[in-house]
């Protein structure tokens, strides 16, 4: 048999974690478990959920160089 590539966990960023939990947990009607680090788990079959709040968005950098 083939080895074939299995989807298992969608990350996602959110700015507002405790609404992103909320809304998934009513969503998929279950209970999601939170992580240190601002992030929650949550598991409604085959495929984890992982939302996470950014910490800091830096600014890019310019290139001086052309």
């Amino acid at each position: 048999m083939a080895d074939v590539p299995q989807f298992f966990r969608m990350n996602l960023e959110v700015s507002d974690l405790a609404a992103a939990q909320s809304f998934y947990e009513a969503l998929f009607g279950v209970q999601g478990r939170g992580q240190p680090g601002h992030r929650f788990y949550i598991n409604p079959g085959p495929v984890s959920r992982s939302s996470r709040r950014p910490i800091r968005i830096l600014p890019r950098r310019r290139s001086t160089s052309r």
